[in-house]
């Protein structure tokens, strides 16, 4: 067996710093070898491709950082933002019926459009002429190169020059295509109006630059201080269900309420170390809190004993107070789990069920790893089976959301209890 070198062009640098423009033909590791400082309007781009038999990714970095990691069959397409973030990833399984797809996806591209390209698994078999014609239209040159299983990273420009490309056949190991990008630069200081918040479907689409959510509407959330969030959240009941992102939310939220009133290390506010958090926050200061941790409940489908203990967490707190706010956390890495933290919700809530209400749900990283990434830890094996095809994964998703969506009607259509504060169903970010 033979044992590559370390390649800069898989590197991640260090935050402030970025790949060298010449990172793809490094053979080393660390920043000193691989990173330079960030500078302002430049971005650095990687784009790295293998097909089946030598690793089977298809990765992009900007500045540093992995952007995106595809395991899809075919070419994988990310559009970048005249600011140099990611506006899209599209595969294309140009082994199967996805050229023409490709084909239209690159013709409606606006001039100028950077592009990056990288095939994984197999992508040559059913390329046709008019889909390398496209990728020769974002200033490649090698696409003709392309065979059996190989691979191939392109960092072009839709009606222009490429900036950087390579071509590798079957066996010869990771393809990678480096550069640096001029961008403009946004300014996220500046004024936009206020997003209509209370619509039905208000504005969420967006892409980070400069560190800033910038939303595709154009507009902007008007943000609460602590002292107006406690005021609208006064007599309500958050109920927070879900995996790290909601537990990240769920402790800026309860400790911009009351200084810690959460802690991780404290409370076991970590993925894996709780099963439910319950606080109530009444004039700055927690006035109930308890995290429960229970054996029973794993990653796997809850057991009864399991769900009877969540159910009976639910129902210790104290009565309503006042003036007060009561955020609920429930741990869920499925939706199954989902489903069982608003089941007790509704069986033990009690006198609470008359507060204001809200609920944030959000289920989707753990399906990404099983069913997606197919690594070897998920716990739910019937996921990460190798003959699990896309669609089916899919299919399986919807299926476990749907029943959690139907309760959640129960509580957020209008006249019910959340339908003033409102509920949030993600799924990915």
């Amino acid at each position: 067996t033979t044992t590559l070198p370390p390649q800069c062009s898989g590197f991640v640098c260090t935050s402030g710093f970025m790949h060298k423009a010449a990172a793809s033909s490094i053979s080393a590791s660390g920043d000193d070898a691989c990173c330079e400082e960030a500078e302002s309007g430049i971005v650095s781009v990687v784009v790295r491709s293998a097909g089946w038999g030598n690793g089977n990714l298809a990765e992009f970095y900007l500045n540093g950082q992995k952007a995106s990691a595809v395991v899809r069959r075919g070419l994988n397409i990310m559009e970048l933002r005249s600011d140099g973030g990611p506006k899209s990833v599209v595969t294309f399984d140009t082994h199967g019926s996805g050229s023409d797809a490709l084909v239209a996806f690159l013709d409606g591209l606006p001039t100028g459009t950077r592009v990056l390209i990288a095939a994984t698994d197999e992508a040559a078999g059913n390329l046709t002429a008019a889909a390398k014609a496209a990728i020769e239209g974002c200033g490649a040159h090698l696409i003709g190169n392309f065979t059996y299983r190989g691979a191939y990273a392109l960092i072009g420009t839709k009606g222009g020059p490429a900036l950087a490309e390579q071509v590798l056949k079957d066996g010869d190991g990771i393809a990678a295509a480096s550069a640096h990008v001029e961008v403009e630069e946004s300014d996220p200081t500046a004024s936009k109006p206020l997003c209509p918040a209370r619509s039905a479907n208000p504005p969420v689409k967006g892409w980070m630059s400069g560190g800033q959510f910038q939303l595709d509407a154009g507009c902007r959330y008007s943000l609460f201080e602590s002292t107006g969030a406690a005021k609208c959240l006064a007599n309500s009941w958050m109920v927070v269900v879900g995996g790290s992102n909601t537990v990240i939310m769920t402790i800026r939220l309860a400790n911009m309420l009351a200084p810690d009133a959460i802690l991780p290390i404290r409370d076991g506010a970590t993925m894996g170390a709780f099963s439910v958090i319950d606080v109530i926050i009444k004039d700055g200061v927690k006035v109930y809190g308890k995290a429960f941790q229970f054996d029973d409940c794993s990653a796997l489908q809850h057991s009864e004993e399991c769900r009877s203990k969540i159910f009976a967490a639910v129902a210790e707190a104290p009565k309503p107070i006042a003036g007060a706010v009561r955020i609920t956390l429930f741990s869920a890495q499925f939706w199954d789990h989902a489903l069982d933290g608003v089941n007790a919700v509704q069986a033990k809530g009690g006198v609470w069920l008359g507060s204001k209400m809200a609920f944030l749900v959000q289920v989707s990283t753990w399906d990404i790893y099983c069913a997606g990434m197919k690594v070897e830890w998920c716990p739910r094996k019937e996921l990460s089976d190798k003959d699990l095809t896309n669609e089916a994964a899919i299919t399986l998703f919807n299926n476990g959301m749907a029943p959690v969506l139907d309760k959640l009607q129960t509580f957020c259509a209008p006249g019910q209890p959340a339908g003033v504060l409102g509920c949030v169903g993600l799924t990915t970010t």
